[in-house]
């Protein structure tokens, strides 16, 4: 899973310092994509064949709330609902006609939905993702919480040494 904005640096374990982060610059253009970018999860497929590049539910509902709130403003917690259960669809035809069926209720989120997310939609809708083991979770929210006591704990002076102690007091 990546972070959680929509442009987060990646670096998976064991990409920094090999070719993989030359890729990354070559793909991108910079050290830092997108994580529903095609070209961002080619090369994560590249670099772990063996890898189901997956989004976090939870950041995308942040993504969501943040590109289409405003825009749909009362219609957009039916649009929210309508969505998650077009999400949690376990057969690939019945999200295919609930996709329609949300495009066509909600005409102002269509171009985002179409750019960003149909288009890595095996990394997030239930049809593809639960062919994979991931234990049940579907977010990143837990390592985020960590990292957040973590980083408060933290100043810019700390050492090293600070930052294992914090870790491991955490985990």
């Amino acid at each position: 899973m990546t972070g959680s904005s929509e442009r987060t640096p990646l670096y998976p374990a064991g990409v920094a310092g090999s070719w993989g982060e030359a890729g990354l610059l070559r793909v991108t253009g910079s050290g830092r994509s997108r994580s529903t970018d095609p070209s961002m999860i080619r090369l994560i497929k590249d670099i772990y064949p063996d890898t189901q590049h997956l989004l976090c539910i939870f950041h995308i509902d942040l993504n969501l709330r943040k590109k289409l709130k405003g825009k749909m403003r009362d219609q957009f917690e039916p649009f929210c609902a309508k969505f998650l259960a077009m999400r949690n669809s376990l057969c690939p035809r019945k999200f295919e006609i609930e996709w329609e069926a949300l495009i066509n209720k909600f005409p102002a989120c269509e171009q985002y939905l179409t750019r960003v997310l149909y288009p890595c939609k095996n990394s997030w809708a239930s049809f593809a993702i639960n062919r994979n083991f991931t234990a049940g979770i579907q977010s990143t929210q837990r390592v985020e919480s960590t990292n957040k006591i973590i980083k408060d704990k933290l100043s810019r002076s700390s050492s090293l040494t600070d930052v294992v102690k914090e870790i491991q007091k955490n985990i």
